[in-house]
């Protein structure tokens, strides 16, 4: 990675403002943290109608363990392309047009209400910024994330050295930008590539998902080529992909963790194959038994495929 840093982002503060002034409740944050104060204040300030019901339209209800995916992950990915003033529309509409269209979810939730609601955000965005008590709502957030930066910014750091371990060239690394979120719930990391950056966008300072992230950022470039391959086994190449790419990262995630204990390993693959990720544990051991690490990560993928293809039974 040649770049590892770590600031609190207006641009997702205001997206998660928004949410959490709109009804956002899965964050579980203890009434003494001191970000409590801060969404006490943002539950205080008089937010405008039309803006509260423009975040309020976040939560889709169709995900049982987090009602707000995906729509909160794409505000954020859509947010990410606004200027850092937040005073602008998207530079290239037609551009982020196409990028919320090919957004990695379920196709439902790219159906064109959907894509115009997330094409309203600048000008949701540019209010709320310029609403007078934003300010202070800013500035009290930035002031309660400051004394935890340390914190993330070592965390990024044995992410990035960890990666460096499991053979990825240091040309192959993403630029990484991490942002502390406490606003959002714990368990949830959003990884956003824009600008040339992958940010990732977390609650806390974990290293599994900083890596499980940039590891996506990674393998993302060669996807296309396995849908080509004809590797997948039913009618619908969008959700195979997905479903490949993730198998492929928690796999790497495990490896970087904790490939040096394979008992452990193990078990961290199999506990994901009982959730449905039944090529993790395949997937694990092409990892081990690279003797290249990951210098040339289309040709590994391509390994992992054809060890993958008869040993483990299609669903």
């Amino acid at each position: 990675m040649n770049t590892c840093t770590v600031q609190p982002d207006q641009r997702v503060f205001a997206v998660y403002a928004g949410l959490t002034a709109g009804g956002y409740d899965i964050a579980q944050i203890d009434p003494g943290d001191e970000i409590a104060a801060v969404v006490h204040a943002i539950l205080e300030a008089p937010w405008p109608a039309h803006v509260l019901d423009y975040f309020r339209n976040a939560r889709a209800a169709t995900c049982e363990a987090n009602p707000y995916w995906p729509r909160a992950y794409m505000l954020v990915a859509a947010v990410m392309e606004l200027s850092l003033a937040c005073s602008r529309g998207y530079p290239d509409p037609v551009r982020v047009r196409g990028i919320m269209e090919a957004m990695p979810v379920d196709p439902a939730h790219r159906d064109p209400g959907t894509i115009e609601w997330l094409m309203g955000l600048p000008a949701v965005i540019r209010q709320v910024t310029t609403e007078p008590w934003f300010e202070f709502l800013w500035t009290s957030y930035a002031d309660v994330v400051a004394p935890a930066i340390p914190l993330y910014q070592a965390v990024g750091e044995e992410a990035s050295a960890t990666l460096v371990r499991i053979g990825i060239p240091s040309d192959r690394m993403p630029k990484l930008v991490i942002i502390p979120n406490p606003l959002q719930a714990r368990q949830i990391a959003d990884g956003v590539v824009a600008q040339d950056a992958t940010y990732l966008i977390l609650a806390r300072p974990d290293f599994g998902s900083i890596v499980h992230e940039a590891l996506h950022s990674l393998f993302a470039p060669v996807r296309d080529s396995m849908i080509r391959m004809g590797y997948a086994w039913d009618d619908s190449p969008a959700s195979w992909r997905r479903v490949w790419e993730e198998s492929l990262v928690r796999a790497a995630t495990i490896w970087a963790e904790c490939g040096d204990c394979p008992a452990e390993a193990a078990r961290a693959a199999a506990g994901h194959a009982s959730m449905g990720f039944i090529y993790v544990p395949k997937l694990l051991e092409c990892f081990a038994g690279s003797s290249n690490g990951l210098n040339d990560a289309a040709g590994f993928i391509l390994e992992c495929l054809k060890e993958c293809v008869g040993t483990v039974p299609h669903l």
